[in-house]
């Protein structure tokens, strides 16, 4: 049990933290909050996350921006912030998506981005000292790992350190020449780069007619030798780059952006119309994040930011600014891809809480009750039996806006499986305000919970009430938005009074300022007055 409760804190943190974002307090706030986050595209609406920071999104985006001609937005900023980023620190690379890539490839992405950037990073002592260490803990070169050696070969080249001050280019070359037949495209590649050998891919013809990741790659490399013969050549379908590109723009299509920039790159500049130059400018200087760089196209409408704007931006009455058609055509799109799971993990209740909060905002009674069936459906069908407090917390704020009984979203055997949660929370002595919480959350699903119940939860909620109104997980210590959140949630759902200090406290958190870092915690706050004021 006291694992479950643990969960339940750090995944209250994880939804504080990851929306975190420096918002400013001030009369101008809701305006700021839709020049510098809103996003309207041609088919949908939303707020962007401005945490979600991609060297390798930025690259390929940027060459886009150079291939079509196309002036970069905020070239200086951007320039300043590539420059203080050290790729060789771990930190730093995890900061801006690289987690997950080999130190090599991180500095590739680096250096091709100072490239496109026409800033210079020749002979980079720090930069050459690192790849020298991972070049030490290689083998040395041979025909299973030449492919690592022409990586470090490319970085060495963006460097500017001339082939002839590598050791051991001449090994790599010979073992490239000799292994020809059974070299992939890109290593073949390389001979042609190097000038060793010519026509090295025979008379070769490809045409790209579909999106075909592997052969646009393959062709890309062919396309840009310059000493290929005339008879290799390459083709594509002029109209399947621009129906690709129109839905990169429109944020519709999952492909790529490095395969995009290839197949703008196989295509005949002049079959890229300036409307759809103009469209690419327009939505992709929108998406700059901090002024500074692009993140995961695909991730660039942020769920949790939209619904924590609206709830803000409802709170200030700004919601006629934005089109709220279009942003309920965005969490429709969100709630379709729920719809097609079979079954609700923590993830997919996550999603369905903020959408639900999202349509109650907008007032789209109709998307609520989809989810509430959803939500009835799916648990109803799931053969999970110990439920956690986490989903039950999901699905009480689901409940609340939905208008529905807790005990609905749960089947009979659930109800059963679960009583012992209530027995063991029930006798546990010096319990904090997130036991006793889910505590009543399990009695609220058993349908057990009795009059009795109410007057003794104000009585125990009493004791974690500070002077200020706030609510604290133990008695003495400083309240938490969340927990206060939760005392509120709760409080509503059962027609109990809210102790006014609590309001008082919400209130006064915004009057003196200490929420001004925290999208997500004004939008707990305003969904917090929202919840007293609504008549029950």
């Amino acid at each position: 049990m006291k694992k479950i409760i643990i969960c339940l804190l750090v995944i209250s943190m994880i939804l504080i933290g990851c929306s975190r974002d420096e918002t400013h307090q001030d009369i101008n706030f809701s305006q700021d909050l839709i020049s510098k986050k809103y996003l309207e595209l041609n088919h949908i609406a939303g707020f962007k996350n401005d945490n979600d920071i991609s060297l390798y999104h930025t690259l390929w985006i940027l060459k886009m921006y150079k291939l079509l001609g196309i002036s970069i937005p905020n070239h200086e900023n951007i320039s300043k912030w590539i420059l203080s980023i050290d790729v060789t620190e771990k930190k730093q690379r995890d900061e801006v998506g690289l987690t997950a890539l080999p130190i090599e490839d991180s500095i590739q992405i680096y250096l091709e981005i100072l490239e496109a950037l026409d800033i210079s990073m020749k002979e980079s002592e720090q930069i050459t000292s690192e790849i020298r260490k991972s070049e030490e803990l290689m083998e040395p070169v041979n025909s299973d790992n030449v492919t690592d050696y022409s990586k470090l070969l490319n970085i060495y080249k963006l460097l500017g350190i001339e082939t002839n001050k590598i050791k051991w280019s001449e090994t790599y070359f010979s073992i490239l020449k000799n292994n020809i037949r059974g070299l992939s495209t890109y290593n073949k590649s390389q001979l042609e780069v190097y000038n060793l050998m010519s026509n090295v891919f025979g008379d070769k013809k490809i045409h790209i007619s579909s999106l075909d990741y592997r052969k646009i790659s393959e062709a890309f490399l062919i396309n840009g030798i310059s000493n290929a013969k005339a008879e290799n050549t390459v083709t594509i379908d002029e109209n399947l780059v621009k129906e690709t590109f129109k839905e990169f723009i429109n944020l519709n299509s999952p492909i790529d952006p490095q395969i995009m920039f290839y197949m703008l790159s196989l295509s005949k500049k002049e079959k890229i119309d300036s409307k759809d130059r103009k469209e690419f400018s327009k939505t992709f200087n929108a998406l700059l994040i901090q002024e500074k760089a692009w993140g995961d196209i695909s991730k660039v409408l942020d769920l949790d930011a939209t619904y924590f704007s609206l709830e803000i931006l409802s709170h200030y009455g700004k919601l006629k600014s934005i089109n709220t058609a279009s942003i309920n055509k965005y969490l429709d799109n969100n709630l379709a891809s729920i719809q097609s799971v079979e079954t609700l993990g923590l993830g997919e209740m996550f999603s369905l809480r903020t959408l639900a909060l999202g349509y109650d905002v907008l007032e789209n009674r109709k998307s609520l009750e989809t989810i509430k069936n959803i939500v009835i459906q799916k648990m109803k069908n799931s053969k999970e039996e110990n439920l956690d407090p986490v989903t039950l917390d999901c699905i009480l704020t689901i409940a609340i806006v939905t208008n529905t009984e807790f005990n609905l979203f749960f089947t009979d055997h659930m109800k059963m499986k679960n009583k012992e949660m209530i027995d063991d929370l029930s006798v546990k002595k010096g319990k904090s305000f997130q036991e006793l919480y889910t505590l009543y959350l399990y009695k609220l699903m058993s349908g057990e919970l009795s009059s009795e119940d109410l007057n003794k939860l104000i009585e125990l909620t009493s004791v974690f009430i500070n002077e200020e109104g706030g609510i604290s997980n133990y008695t003495g210590e400083q309240p938490t938005i969340i927990d206060t959140y939760n005392y509120v949630k709760l409080t509503k759902y059962l027609d109990l009074q809210v102790n006014e200090a609590t309001e008082n406290y919400l209130g006064s958190l915004l009057e003196e300022g200490e929420v001004n870092s925290e999208l997500v915690t004004w939008g707990i706050i305003f969904n917090s007055f929202r919840l007293i004021k609504k008549e029950t």
